[in-house]
């Protein structure tokens, strides 16, 4: 057991970035018990709450570093903080120069913020040899929100190009790419990125198509133009994996018949419900336990799920 003084005394957890995900990391690590807090900007306005502080040395001194800052600063923050334990929203960089230079980062303390590798999904996934799923021959993936209708939006740096050159594809786009990634081996990523909304100068929707090496494709859609629609169609030479925001379930086996000999829906044979946390929550929480887990024990992140992270990062900028 870790001792609740360490929690909430010792342990300093400093903060880069002071939007909406860095207000979700902080409200989970409040109710873990983790309340030793300082979060950095680098301009502090009249509105902002008095914790928050422009001076980047009180940052330096705390045991791990939360990089929640636009897309285009992490890794200037990563070099600044090389030798603390990291915790790095993706993507990792936004640029291929920056994706060769971090040869000379030190990777062993930096955990990159691929939640989705947490959650009821990759659970499931884990289960794909004991559920004889087979291999992944095609699938559809959808996460829209209609985030760009709100007049926030134009003001915020996901609208654009200079801060987050991809748009959403960086933002949502790779959670999908770095999933599959880490459970498949993808060939090449292909993408169609447009502004439907036409607020602001980034892309507001991508749609892309994910090649595995065994030439089977994932179709996808990531949009902050589109009502709410999020989801996972994952489909198995023996079986399916379908996914929303209240279950989880999966189908098999491919030969299910009905009383004429014809082919039916494969009976569920694995189910899920979401009582408490969506997908998102879930894995969310998970990470942040994850990576606090390593700093407590200072241990050093296997080098999977580096490695993984720069491979996930190179497909989308590619």
């Amino acid at each position: 057991m870790i001792d609740v003084e360490w929690r909430l005394i010792k342990m300093k957890i400093g903060f880069v970035g002071y939007g909406s995900q860095s207000k979700r990391l902080i409200n989970i690590l409040k109710k873990i018990g983790y309340k030793n807090l300082k979060i950095y900007k680098p301009f502090v306005k009249k509105k902002d709450p008095n914790f928050i502080n422009s001076n980047l040395d009180k940052i330096k001194k705390c045991d791990a570093i939360f990089i929640c800052s636009p897309n285009k600063t992490h890794f200037k923050y990563l070099k600044i903080f090389k030798n603390k334990y990291i915790f790095c929203e993706k993507p990792i960089v936004s640029n291929l120069n920056q994706l060769k230079k971090l040869k000379d980062i030190k990777k062993e303390r930096i955990f990159v913020n691929y939640n989705y590798r947490f959650g009821y999904l990759s659970e499931v996934l884990n289960m794909k040899k004991k559920l004889k799923l087979g291999n992944l021959i095609g699938g559809n993936i959808i996460m829209n929100q209609g985030l760009a209708s709100k007049k926030k939006y134009i003001k915020s740096w996901r609208s654009k190009k200079k801060n987050c050159k991809l748009g959403v594809h960086e933002i949502l786009g790779v959670h999908i790419i770095d999933l599959i990634n880490y459970y498949f081996k993808i060939k090449k990523v292909s993408k169609n990125l447009v502004n439907l909304s036409k607020k602001g100068d980034s892309f507001d929707t991508s749609y892309f198509n994910i090649h595995l090496n065994n030439k089977a494709i994932i179709n996808c859609m990531v949009s902050y133009f589109s009502p709410f629609k999020w989801g996972y169609n994952l489909i198995f030479e023996n079986g399916i994996i379908n996914m929303d925001q209240k279950s989880i379930s999966v189908q098999s086996p491919r030969n299910s018949f009905n009383k004429y000999g014809h082919f039916i829906d494969p009976p569920i044979i694995y189910k899920k419900k979401f009582s408490k946390f969506t997908e998102y929550e879930y894995s969310l929480t998970k990470s942040i336990k994850f990576f606090i887990y390593h700093v407590e024990k200072k241990k050093f992140f296997n080098k999977k799920l580096f490695k993984t992270s720069i491979n996930s990062n190179k497909f989308f900028l590619e």
